[in-house]
């Protein structure tokens, strides 16, 4: 028996490992980089749904409050703007503009800024508290719509923002 000689090899071995090396290292890197990115843009995603949720959340609280208590809702229906001592009228509707009132935020969000209004957006001319509109059901009520707003931000960061708003409407006895 004869023993055989390596000596045509000349480390071609190290040489096929050292580029399998590298390319498995590669890959790693590729993949790493990768999973970072889907970790940046799952973060995003949940930052913009929980400004989403603390919108819509004050939304659903202060549509509850105005429920139990309307003067929220007297307060915005008779809140017209006046400017030099006229009331203010909106150039494209033609009709009168009525300020934004607060409203309170409810719950405190974590790292999140939640502003809420309420606006009435009615058609009619709201000057007296005798006047509610003009949608009357054979005269005994009248519709009043309003807005609620919700305006959401992730504080320090301008990219994060929802506004919602929910259109209402209440039934008022109309004005004998």
């Amino acid at each position: 028996m004869q023993a055989r000689s390596f000596t045509g090899s000349r480390g071609a071995a190290l040489i096929v490992s050292m580029i399998l090396l590298t390319a498995t290292t590669m890959t790693a890197l590729v993949a790493l980089q990768n999973s970072s990115m889907q970790i940046r843009m799952v973060g995003n995603t949940q930052s913009k749904e929980s400004v989403f949720q603390a919108a819509m959340s004050e939304l659903e609280s202060n549509f509850t409050r105005v429920r139990q208590d309307t003067q929220l809702l007297a307060d915005a229906a008779f809140s017209v703007e006046m400017e030099q001592g006229e009331v203010k009228i909106n150039q494209d509707s033609n009709l009168p503009e009525f300020t934004p009132q607060g409203i309170d935020p409810g719950p405190n969000y974590k790292k999140t800024q939640v502003e809420t209004s309420i606006v009435y957006v009615g058609r009619g001319l709201m000057f007296s508290r005798h006047a509610l509109g003009t949608d009357t059901s054979v005269g005994k009520y009248s519709r009043l719509p309003f807005e609620i707003n919700a305006d959401a931000a992730i504080e320090n960061n301008a990219a994060f923002n929802s506004s919602q708003t929910l259109n209402i409407s209440f039934l008022a006895s109309a004005a004998q």
